[in-house]
């Protein structure tokens, strides 16, 4: 009869829970680098989806100061410069033409408050809708600094104080230059961002997900969830994280908001042509819920795979020691 001695027992118990430790810790290394590799995957994904819808975003904002600048390019192609672009109270014929023209185009362009002529001085020649002839606008091409001979645009952010009509706006000027850069007046559009604020709310978007509109200064100009307060203002984003006026092509990346704290995969893109900025951020939590509760499924049961696996290896030892020690020689004394 062979006798198995106990230290032969040892080792074998021994090897049995080292190969078995070995295989666990393979399978749970693979198990985390797949985890791990499938969030990045899931991450990536959702920054290029996050740019995207920026740009779609920026391509409908776009859209709408496009279709504005050629519309001012329409009228002021219609004006004269000579009679048109003076301030007048006398000339009632031109003045009559004039608001039926801005008037007639306000009508075409879904979003706009009013359109206005202005004069060498940027007072208010005539307006579609509203009574402020003869008000200065105190426009930024005005008071002597050269501008641009020929057409321009022009693009600027008015909060409730600073407009005259007590109103939050964008204005959209296209002035004319002489060749030696005198202002000669222009027409502006007025962009009513209440409008604008409605229009981005009825994106749809996920819990806790975040729309933006922002001007190239870092004033925010609408966004959803809505918060009035801050429209007009700098979004308080840390300079070291990022430039938002610096952006040249659509990029993303992960912060935390400096509204809510909540953490958001954030794509931003710049409306082409024009001075604005698009961003979309999708939450963090949500983007990755489906996946961590795979993960937490799959080491929940791999916990117990374990666990099954020592105690299956226990009761076989167990079983085959029962065995085996029967023909273990009587010890000497």
């Amino acid at each position: 009869m062979n006798f198995i001695s106990k230290n032969q027992v040892i080792s074998k118990f021994l090897s049995d829970y080292g190969a078995l430790l070995l295989l666990l810790s393979i399978v749970g290394t693979w198990l985390t680098v797949d985890f791990y590799q499938e969030r990045e995957q899931i991450i990536e994904e959702s920054k290029k989806l996050a740019i995207n819808k920026s740009q779609l975003v920026g391509s409908s904002v776009g859209e709408l100061f496009l279709v504005t600048d050629y519309v001012l390019r329409d009228i002021i192609g219609r004006l004269d410069v000579v009679k048109d672009l003076q301030l007048t109270s006398k000339d009632n014929e031109r003045n009559i033409r004039l608001t039926a023209i801005l008037s007639e185009k306000l009508e075409t362009v879904t979003g706009l408050r009013d359109f206005a002529v202005l004069d060498r001085d940027c007072r208010i020649v005539a307006t579609a809708k509203s009574p402020f002839i003869g008000v200065n606008t105190g426009q930024h091409f005005c008071g002597g600094v050269k501008v641009n001979p020929g057409q321009s645009t022009h693009i600027k952010y008015l909060s409730a104080e600073q407009s005259i009509s007590g109103r939050s706006a964008v204005l959209m000027s296209r002035i004319l230059g002489s060749a030696d850069g005198i202002f000669l007046g222009g027409v502006v559009a007025v962009v009513d961002l209440a409008l604008a604020q409605k229009w981005i709310e009825a994106i749809h978007t996920e819990a806790n997900d975040v729309l933006a509109i922002m001007d190239a200064d870092g004033l925010l100009l609408a966004n959803k969830p809505a918060q009035p307060d801050a429209i007009g203002k700098p979004v308080p984003v840390p300079m070291a994280q990022f430039f938002y006026s610096r952006i040249n092509d659509p990029t993303s990346f992960i912060n935390n908001s400096p509204y809510d704290g909540r953490r958001r995969i954030t794509g931003v893109s710049k409306v082409e042509r024009f001075p604005f900025i698009t961003i979309v951020g999708f939450d963090y939590d949500r983007v990755l819920k489906a996946w961590r509760y795979r993960m937490w499924q799959f080491a929940t049961g791999f916990l117990l795979l374990c666990i099954f696996a020592v105690i299956a290896l226990r009761s076989h030892h167990d079983c085959v020691n029962a065995r085996e020690c029967e023909n273990l020689p009587p010890q000497m004394h």
